[in-house]
């Protein structure tokens, strides 16, 4: 099979060929100006309260999103919030690069830093 890549722009009525292939570019959605303010910043609180009410259907999808959304949702982020509350009780977190503001990224599907995360870690 022969793989090709262009730009379609999609609207109500549109008819895809069987077995084409799709692809959501969800990094470049989490890192649209239309639906995210300051969206190369990171901002924790926008997700949060009054905040988290206002964002937009399927413009964040940390695990897809409809129907076909991971089954492992649910467990992937009790066992986040479970391991990283243990972790950060017993270290404290410290960046030894505070000059890198935005490292290089990449990814496919899962979006990844280019050279990993750099910390330093202190025992408490």
């Amino acid at each position: 099979k022969q793989w090709y890549q262009r730009r379609v722009a999609i609207t109500a009525g549109v008819h895809f060929p069987k077995e084409t292939k799709l692809v959501i570019p969800i990094d470049v959605i989490h890192h649209d100006g239309r639906y995210w303010e300051n969206p190369s910043v990171f901002t924790p609180d926008r997700f949060s309260g009054e905040s988290g009410k206002n964002i937009r259907p399927f413009t964040y999808m940390p695990f897809s999103a409809g129907l076909r959304n991971c089954i492992g949702k649910n467990f992937a982020m009790l066992e986040m919030k479970i391991l990283l509350s243990n972790i950060f009780r017993r270290f404290e977190f410290v960046n030894p690069h505070p000059e890198i503001k935005d490292p290089p990224r990449m990814g496919n599907i899962t979006v990844r830093p280019l050279n990993g995360v750099p910390i330093k870690l202190y025992h408490r």
